[in-house]
């Protein structure tokens, strides 16, 4: 069994909302690409341009509206169809898209899968990256990977926390995506690994994955609050917790690689 992944195109946003709502009331949910900048839960909205993805999973037709899941920003809600058209009349108009695109998935029954074997390569491949054991060499760069890298974050926090506000904003919106892309990474893979019934594990990531995201957060809050000295250590406090973490999943992840 496997998944694939499948897409809808449309020109005019009459038909994309009727197809979601037939998709829903088939019990489908569908992935959307949107412009940040029409969406009033994010912290861009009506700042900044930034395509970005977010589930729909159900239509309200008492109050006649879409409910939806956000796995980037941890935001669960509902969105009109108002707001909805204009996101998507915006991500048309801002990146010249002539056509709307519907993603989901379904399930594929005709490519069987080794769940153990592919088990223990996705744990092996995730514990030699985390040591730093690369597959490639970038002769170009210095390129910090794994657990190794977190004594480099902290200078990098350390650097930028010390920026005039004004200067530092790029640099924070960066650093707010990278640490939610990582927190976004452990909860797949503490999914990934429920699912192979690794909950020891998986509990492990679980928990690093919390921190991640804790830590995005207390960046944008020194950011938007203008308090880079009383957050500083407060962030690098996190982060040596999440050091403390990740070694206890590597870990984990060489018992597990060891033992298969």
């Amino acid at each position: 069994m496997g998944v694939k992944h499948k897409k809808l195109i449309f020109k005019d946003f009459d038909s994309v909302s009727l197809k979601i709502k037939e998709m829903l009331n088939n019990g489908q949910t569908i992935s959307l690409k949107s412009d940040i900048f029409e969406l009033p839960y994010c912290h861009h909205y009506q700042k900044q341009h930034d395509l970005h993805r977010f589930e729909i999973v159900g239509y309200d037709y008492t109050e006649n509206l879409y409910e939806f899941c956000d796995h980037y920003f941890y935001h669960h809600g509902f969105i009109s169809e108002e707001t909805l058209t204009s996101a998507i009349e915006s991500t048309r108009k801002t990146y010249n898209f002539n056509d709307t695109t519907i993603d989901y998935f379904e399930i594929d029954d005709s490519n069987k899968i080794k769940p153990q074997n592919d088990l223990f390569k996705v744990v092996a491949a995730n514990y030699k990256h985390m040591i730093g054991d690369l597959d490639f060499k970038n002769t170009e760069d210095i390129v910090v990977v794994g657990l190794s890298g977190i004594e480099t974050i902290k200078i990098i926090i350390n650097d930028v926390f010390g920026l005039e506000h004004i200067k530092a904003q790029p640099y924070i919106d960066k650093l707010y995506r990278q640490f939610k892309e990582i927190g976004n990474s452990r909860y797949h893979f503490h999914l990934y690994l429920m699912l192979h019934n690794q909950k020891s594990t998986a509990s492990k990531l679980l928990d690093a994955a919390q921190s991640w995201t804790v830590a995005a957060n207390l960046i944008m809050h020194a950011y938007f609050k203008g308090e880079f000295d009383n957050y500083k250590q407060r962030v690098i406090n996190r982060i040596d917790h999440i050091c403390s973490q990740e070694q206890q999943n590597i870990t984990a992840m060489q018992e597990f690689v060891v033992t298969v």
